[in-house]
């Protein structure tokens, strides 16, 4: 996951206002753009924990809080989506499919994550380990023709990225660190 999130990172560029949803992935995402000034807007109450730098700016959206996945949700969050626009969205999912699309295991998370996806002027990056993938959850986030990019990690199975691809979605297997 954390090499996941290096990547991701390594993709925002300066000044961005970047959405990122609730999640252990998307954490390692937030995690490393450690250097980088960006605006970060979240409902990732565990974003609270990290040691930011001094460059970041950090927007926690306001809600209901969930203790089991560490979020914010509810109609104060998505109140708060209303009025910011991001240059770039990451979003990690529990499951993602072909048929199915991406699916996430928590209903009111579906809703932060289709606020994010509205209010994003720029790339949609869903970030899952390999363990996420030909799986379905029980909510809709999107279809995979609303996402950029899928970022996963490199035991994800070829076969499943190059159907992805073939779908028409983008996908990049990040390399084991060696």
């Amino acid at each position: 996951k954390s090499l996941i999130g290096r990547y991701v990172a390594s993709l925002v560029s300066e000044n961005e206002t970047v959405f990122v949803n609730a999640g252990s992935t998307t954490l390692e995402v937030i995690r490393h753009l450690c250097g980088k000034k960006v605006r970060i807007v979240t409902n990732n109450a565990a974003s609270l924990t990290l040691d930011l730098d001094p460059q970041q700016e950090l927007i926690l959206l306001g809600g209901d809080y969930r203790m089991q996945s560490r979020s914010l949700v509810g109609d104060l969050t998505i109140g708060g989506l209303h009025s910011i626009f991001s240059s770039f969205t990451v979003l990690g999912i529990n499951g993602i499919s072909i048929k199915k699309g991406c699916t996430s295991a928590v209903h009111q998370e579906t809703s932060v994550n289709k606020a994010m996806i509205e209010n994003s002027s720029g790339k949609v990056i869903v970030v899952a380990d390999h363990t996420k993938l030909n799986c379905v959850s029980s909510f809709l986030t999107c279809p995979l023709s609303r996402i950029d990019l899928l970022v996963t990690d490199w035991m994800a199975p070829q076969a499943f990225c190059e159907e992805l691809e073939e779908s028409g979605l983008c996908v990049v297997r990040v390399p084991e660190e060696v």
